[in-house]
């Protein structure tokens, strides 16, 4: 069950980013595929560690921890001028969230 929930939030959340970043920010679809590469790339390279510092700290601490990284992340997006940034954005995103599912 918390599989299915949580790629119907990446799913959604993914679908909303390109959305606004077309609409609102005016940024092409390639590089809004750019984007979404660094955010995946966030996931992969972080579920590993994320995995280990489960085993290693308290569950709850490292959920705490990776809510409050994610929600940093996407507080700061669109703020975030400089296509370096967003990827970067969109990496901690991805990274933070390996921690929350």
């Amino acid at each position: 069950m918390v599989c299915a929930m949580t790629g119907t939030a990446y799913g959604m959340v993914t679908a909303v980013v390109a959305v606004y970043l077309n609409k609102v920010r005016g940024i092409d679809p390639p590089t809004i595929g750019v984007l979404a590469m660094f955010f995946a790339a966030g996931i992969a390279v972080f579920s590993v560690p994320m995995g280990k510092a489960i085993q290693r700290f308290a569950p709850r601490m490292v959920l705490s921890i990776g809510l409050l990284g994610y929600a940093t992340a996407t507080a700061i997006f669109p703020f975030l001028a400089t296509l370096l940034g967003l990827g970067a954005a969109r990496g901690f995103d991805g990274a933070f969230r390996s921690a929350c599912g």
